[in-house]
């Protein structure tokens, strides 16, 4: 017999937690550590013995990644002083997978990822 909660399981408003790693590109252990501090939403575990699994309600996950994640929304992208990049075969390929991956655009995506890079650094060595 079926407990309640495993009634009200509904798989097509869930995300596995496979399936969040790949959406936010989180490691395995920022994810457990962004649950256990409540900075990201907590799963649900459904599933019995060895076949359990943690599941995520996706408009929380959708939501967190709204707002954590600016390279996923297309207003944040302003336009700026044009700049020329030299780029291999291979860089170029891996790019547009991770463009495609993201469903951006690859000028918003380079932008996004030049302002982490460039914070990262600044904060490294403690310039504001």
């Amino acid at each position: 017999m079926s407990t309640e909660t495993e009634l009200d399981f509904d798989i097509e408003n869930m995300y596995s937690h496979e399936q969040v790693l790949e959406k936010t590109f989180l490691s395995r252990d920022s994810l457990r550590k962004m649950v256990s501090n409540k900075t990201f939403p907590a799963p649900s575990v459904y599933g019995k013995s060895a076949y359990k699994s943690n599941w995520y309600v996706k408009k929380e996950v959708d939501k967190w990644i709204y707002d954590n994640r600016p390279q996923f929304i297309p207003e944040t992208f302003y336009g700026g002083e044009e700049v020329s990049v030299t780029l291999t075969t291979l860089q170029y390929i891996r790019l547009n997978k991770a463009v495609n991956a993201l469903n951006t655009n690859l000028q918003r995506y380079i932008a996004d990822a030049i302002d982490r890079k460039t914070s990262i650094v600044l904060d490294h060595l403690d310039i504001e």
